[in-house]
Order: structure tokens, then sequence, then C-alpha cells
């Protein structure tokens, strides 16, 4: 919780609390019981502090520090003062995403084709934090993305991060996917990201050079045949290579 109530209750058992003299110091910042986001129980002698009343929010690893002040209610003399202290922390947390497919240095042919993604936290993630840089410079594209594009969903069962490429790829096009922003239910941030860069490559192999040349007439009854293949892109996959 990065809003938690804070709750002290206070009693004295001679001559009693002056309620007046109550001061909650959050963090170096003093509220009394007319503060709004203040509530007092007389019964109970029992002061609470509402964060979000304050519009006060902290993170995953804050410290706060809480100090209460008080006085008694004596006949005579002075009061006896209560000056008391005491902190807590909020949970930290963990936030991680990978990038599953494809990876790193990749040539990929599947089309239609998305990016696959694994983001995980330890407080869960907070859906509308996610952010996903995209850039496909054969097509202009240097963007990033959030759950509210339709090329980005997010299954919060699973931790599965999909992008869904528009436009589809090209051929020969570079793309690189980052994972670059999170946050999970205590504002703790991504810890670490993901970065890939691949490669598309629809197009197959193509002959360069052959001989005998087309048509043409050999004086030969057992010529060799030569042919020269490429690949620009992935490279030729030497035990699919069939002459027939």
């Amino acid at each position: 919780n990065i809003a938690p109530d804070i709750w002290v209750e206070l009693t004295d058992s001679l001559s009693g609390l002056e309620d007046s003299s109550i001061t909650l110091t959050i963090n170096g910042i003093p509220y009394t019981l007319d503060s709004t986001c203040i509530l007092w129980d007389s019964s109970s002698e029992a002061i609470t502090f509402l964060p979000d009343s304050a519009e006060i929010s902290w993170s995953g690893g804050d410290t706060i520090n809480v100090c209460v002040t008080a006085y008694d209610f004596p006949d005579w003399c002075g009061p006896n003062e209560m000056d008391s202290c005491f902190s807590f922390s909020i949970a930290t947390g963990s936030i991680s995403g990978t990038i599953l497919y494809p990876g790193n240095g990749d040539f990929v042919a599947c089309d239609p084709d998305s990016v696959i993604m694994r983001l995980w936290g330890d407080y869960g993630v907070v859906e509308s934090t996610i952010v996903v840089a995209i850039k496909r410079p054969a097509v202009g594209l240097d963007t990033t993305y959030t759950l509210s594009n339709p090329e980005l969903s997010y299954n919060d069962l699973s931790d599965m991060l999909i992008y869904y490429p528009v436009p589809s790829y090209t051929n020969g096009e570079t793309v690189t996917v980052a994972i670059i922003a999170a946050l999970d239910s205590l504002s703790n941030s991504l810890d670490s990201g993901d970065t890939v860069s691949f490669f598309i490559d629809y197009a197959p192999p193509i002959i360069l050079n052959y001989s005998p040349i087309v048509g043409s007439v050999v004086e030969n009854i057992a010529p060799d045949i030569w042919v020269e293949l490429t690949d620009s892109l992935s490279g030729l996959e030497d035990s699919s290579i069939t002459l027939t």
C-alpha cells in the first residue's frame, strides 16, 4: 500500500490528554486535530492520518517518519509533554521485462508475426504504465506504445506482453524493440527491461549466374553444370540445395 493510514492510540491514566495539544508529524509536516486529513476518536483516544485526504502517497522503499506530541491536563503547574517517534517503510519490489521472441540478431521469416515479451513484478504490473519503444526505419516508424494502442496487449495472468506490427513487416527491414517503462502497485519502477534488434527475411535465395547458358549448344557430351546462388539476408541453408 503506497498510502497506508497511520493510526496511533494515546492514553494518559492520570490527568488525561489535552486534545488540543496533539500533533502528528509525518516526514516533518505537522498535522493537528483540525487538519482535514486527521480523524480523532475521543472515546478511544486514537488519532488516524489519512494520506489520501492529504493527497500524499509514497513509493516502494520510502521511509515514513512519524512523531506524536501531546500534553496531559494537570490542574496545577505545567503539563507533562510526550514526544514519541517511530518509522516504517513501504515494501520494495522488483519489476522486470524480457523479450522472448525473436532473439537479438535473429532473421525472421514468419508472416504474419509478432513480438512476444514477458513483464512481471513482485507486486504486479500497473498496466497503464507499460511503455514499449519500436523502431522500424524502413517504414518510417520510431515511436512508443502503451496499452491504449491496439498494437500492444498484456495478459496479467500469464505476464505476456505482445506487440503486433502495424504495418506488417516488409522484407529486408530491421526492427528494434525495447521494454522501457513499467511500475508495480507500489510504484517500484522497471529494474531491468530488454532490447532486441532483428531482421525480416521474406525473400528466397536467387541465382546469380550459371553455365551453360540458356539455349546454348555445347560441344561436350558431359559438360559441367555450374550454378552460383546467393541470399543477401539470412543466408543459404546448404543442406536444402537440390539440383534437378
